[in-house]
């Protein structure tokens, strides 16, 4: 039987303005299979032929992120503050999307 080790989950961690709570979003690597196979479906939408369908789904993917791992904060928040999170959430991942899908193949 393989045992598949446990490893210690890296997080990009922040604050919201006037909140003190300290949230955490694991980083890409750490993220739920269901989650990344949602990412990576973004990917494959060409944005600049479909900007509408590329939004849908990449809003989806982002309600989704924060559902799973920040419930009830998506609502607190208008899409200024969801972009800044998600745009330094992503800076912070050592993996791009890119990188990931094309380690999953090895």
């Amino acid at each position: 039987m393989l045992k598949v080790p446990q490893t210690d989950i890296e997080y990009f961690e922040f604050k919201v303005e006037g909140d003190e709570t300290v949230h955490k979003l694991p980083l890409m690597e750490y993220l739920d299979g269901e989650l990344v196979d949602e990412l990576f479906s973004i990917e494959q939408i060409d944005k600049n032929a479909d900007p509408v369908k590329y939004s849908k789904h990449a809003m989806s993917a982002v309600k989704k992120l924060f559902d799973n791992y920040l419930p009830g904060l998506y609502k607190k928040l208008n899409m200024q503050q969801i972009n800044f999170i998600v745009d330094n959430w992503s800076s912070r991942n050592k993996v791009s999307l890119g990188e990931f899908k094309a380690s999953e193949k090895s």
